[in-house]
């Protein structure tokens, strides 16, 4: 006999927030603003794809990962969307509408050290124009440590990070000194300085303790810069003590305390079988990952899309809807929880039992589907036929 419990499909994406222009003069400094992309899910392989063992073990692992919703999920909503639809928006290539900030019109100094990294010490290089103009820099900064006998104690690996050329304003005071703040996504970064980040693992001999930063910027600028004594919470000792550092990077806005829809995680529960010609009903979770609330207004679209796989040599067949998100009783998530959503799809009454149903739930406007989120597929049987 079937089971009628869930399969569960984790919605895997990768958040990343860099510098994204949508600006249509040169004057305008690009803003931060996140994209995302599918990643491989071993939730959303087909569970006939698993060996007995390994399936049970996998069960396990994506039943895990769903979040804490409590209470009735927000009832369906038949409603279309009448939303605003995407619109291409015009960007701007830094690297041809600014200059490159010169050695003699660049400032550099440490801001101070973290208190977010658990493992080591991770410090701010922050660089400031003191030209009259926009101006780029882009790469990260060569770094040697260096102890109070000015002995290198440990040269800078790059490390990965955004390949964006970081933009200065001119106009800006020294940086402040001190550790930088820390908002709801992370460090505070202040617009128009450029920020290349280095984090020291070990180094806890008092002998040998890190005292200042011999610095190369990308444009040639040097610079000798003394450091603050290391948090004494972040030194631990390691087998081979190392530094890192990254390319500098810039915003252009301050850090949002609201994060728009578009950050959120949407986790959908399938039943293992639908009825032909009657409606399938399932769930959608939408959880907010973040330490900062995410708004639903204005209330977002989103997009089912439904195949069905026919057997050999009938091609599949694609049924795409679109709907606006039930948003009257929910205006906000809070940060790290979810909500639920009832969702339907009706089966078409003409749809062959020898097909599977396979459900791509994604938010916003049809123009914006997803097609790397994929999900388990669903037995279709006859009314009357299904598992007890």
């Amino acid at each position: 006999m079937r089971s009628k419990a869930p399969l569960l499909v984790v919605l895997m994406a990768v958040t990343l927030v860099g510098l994204a222009s949508c600006v249509a003069a040169p004057d305008a400094v690009p803003s931060s603003a996140p994209s995302s992309f599918a990643i491989f899910d071993p939730c959303a392989v087909p569970s006939d794809d698993y060996p007995p063992d390994k399936l049970a073990a996998m069960q396990q692992i994506c039943h895990a990962t769903l979040p804490p919703v409590e209470g009735t999920p927000v009832p369906w909503l038949d409603a279309p969307y009448t939303g605003p639809r995407p619109t291409p928006t015009a960007t701007i290539d830094l690297e041809v509408a600014y200059p490159r900030c010169s050695a003699s019109d660049l400032d550099v100094t440490f801001a101070g050290w973290s208190t977010q990294n658990e493992l080591g010490a991770s410090g701010w290089i922050v660089a400031r124009t003191k030209g009259s103009v926009a101006c780029l820099i882009e790469g990260a900064p060569h770094v040697d440590l260096l102890d109070a006998s000015e002995h290198v104690l440990g040269t800078g690996m790059e490390g990965d990070g955004s390949r964006t050329p970081a933009v200065l304003r001119p106009g800006l005071a020294p940086h402040p000194s001190g550790p930088l703040s820390d908002g709801a996504l992370g460090p505070e970064l202040t617009p128009g300085y450029a920020y290349g980040s280095i984090s020291l693992y070990g180094f806890c001999d008092p002998a040998q303790a890190p005292a200042a930063l011999d610095v190369t910027l990308p444009n040639g600028l040097h610079a000798r810069l003394k450091l603050p004594p290391l948090p004494a919470a972040t030194c631990h000792v390691v087998p081979s003590p190392n530094v890192m550092d990254w390319w500098f990077e810039s915003v252009d806005q301050p850090q949002p305390k609201v994060l728009p829809v578009s950050w959120l995680q949407p986790i959908v529960s399938l039943p293992e079988e639908a009825v032909v010609g009657q409606a399938m009903h399932f769930t959608v979770a939408l959880q907010n990952d973040f330490a900062a609330p995410v708004t639903l207004e204005p209330c977002p679209a989103f997009t089912i899309s439904v195949s069905f796989l026919m057997p050999p040599g009938k091609g599949d067949a694609q049924v795409i809807r679109e709907y606006a998100l039930n948003c009257a009783a929910v205006k906000t998530i809070p940060p790290k929880s979810a909500v639920a959503f009832d969702m339907q799809f009706d089966v078409p009454a003409d749809t062959p039992l020898t097909d599977k149903l396979w459900l791509n739930w994604s938010l916003g406007p049809k123009e914006a589907i997803n097609i790397g989120v994929l999900t388990h597929p669903v037995v279709l049987v006859a009314p009357g036929s299904q598992a007890t």
